[in-house]
């Protein structure tokens, strides 16, 4: 197990988390700073055994934070790993390692190979302080910092351009989703309040979640009575069919038929069942179902059923009727013809 205390700077939380992560689990000891001039200040309370910085950073930019290290004679031998993801060129490189820099490497990186980066810099690091490394002239060194800053910034700039256009582009797609799944909403709602069939959105354990305006007024309840009272309230129980409805929806995940169901006032009525099933996360079984009401159509049936016996009981009435009429004029013919005048009614042969 290590016990290197190590100096973390960098301004993005996301980026400390995760060198928080890599490096606590390889057992290194860690501070964290978010900006060059806070980490100076912990870094002269508490001398690291290294420092991984960023460069681009708030208040005190990586540059100047390891000019400064390495000006400090208490800190001019702790190594500085930079660590950043704004890479332009072998310059930044170059110009971090002519002010003292250990390694310069660029994210992300794969973390095996960044941990033996850190170990090897934590191997080759001198046990005593070493002499300051000869300062460039201040006007060529400011010349270089500044010409390194600004391929920073631009870097950085291109980056945030590419992001915001992205972001934007994700925005307008959002958007278009958001208006397609609105307006899909909207149709599927105008449906459901407007259908003249009753329909229920249902857990197949027996809740109801929703009910339209047509279900309310096939069952005489408000949509929070039937969504409180749940399937028994409406449904008719001692229907025999009903077992084997639901029976068929677990196997099936489906279900079409008749059943009974009950109004408010426990008049039970027959109506046409669809149902269908679905699971829109892990842990619940959804049901649509839409329900018809019967009560018309059988009543309608009954009445034409009554209507064809009547009808029927008139044609065999009228049946008997015309064979007796047939009988009568046979007999009125036979007795003319008894009496040698001619017969009345054209004979059974002639009408066939």
């Amino acid at each position: 197990m290590h016990n290197q205390h190590i100096l973390v700077v960098d301004d993005n939380q996301d980026n400390l988390y995760l060198l928080r992560s890599l490096l606590g689990n390889n057992g290194y000891e860690l501070a964290e700073a978010f900006n060059g001039a806070d980490a100076l200040t912990k870094a002269r309370e508490n001398t690291p055994d290294l420092i991984i910085t960023d460069i681009l950073m708030p208040v005190m930019d990586g540059f100047t934070f390891c000019r400064e290290c390495k000006k400090d004679p208490n800190l001019n031998n702790v190594p500085i790993i930079f660590y950043t993801a704004t890479y332009t060129d072998d310059r930044d490189r170059d110009f971090a390692l002519s002010i003292g820099a250990a390694r310069f490497i660029v994210k992300p990186e794969e973390p095996e190979a960044f941990i033996m980066a850190i170990r090897e810099v934590l191997k080759d690091t001198p046990a005593h302080p070493v002499p300051e490394p000869p300062h460039e002239e201040e006007e060529v060194y400011l010349k270089k910092y500044s010409e390194a800053l600004i391929r920073k910034l631009e870097a950085r700039s291109e980056q945030l351009k590419t992001i915001n256009a992205e972001l934007l582009k994700q925005l307008e797609e959002r958007e278009q989703t958001e208006k397609a799944l609105r307006e899909s909403e909207q149709r599927y709602r105008m449906i459901f309040d407007n259908s003249m069939d009753a329909i229920l959105l249902t857990v197949t354990d027996g809740r109801i979640l929703a009910a339209n305006p047509a279900a309310c007024r096939m069952f005489g309840r408000d949509e929070q009575e039937i969504m409180r009272c749940g399937r028994d309230c409406i449904v008719d129980t001692t229907d025999p069919r009903l077992s084997q409805a639901l029976e068929e929806r677990v196997r099936t995940g489906r279900f079409r038929g008749e059943l009974n169901f009950k109004r408010s006032d426990g008049t039970v009525f027959p109506a046409e069942v669809a149902c269908m099933v679905f699971k829109p996360n892990a842990s619940l079984n959804y049901s649509c179902m839409v329900i018809r009401d019967m009560s018309e159509h059988k009543r309608m049936d009954e009445e034409r059923d009554r209507q064809l016996d009547e009808l029927r009981r008139w044609q065999a009435v009228m049946i008997d009727n015309s064979e007796r009429n047939q009988a009568l004029k046979s007999e009125i013919n036979t007795l003319l013809a008894r009496l040698g005048e001619t017969p009345r009614y054209p004979s059974q042969l002639k009408d066939l």
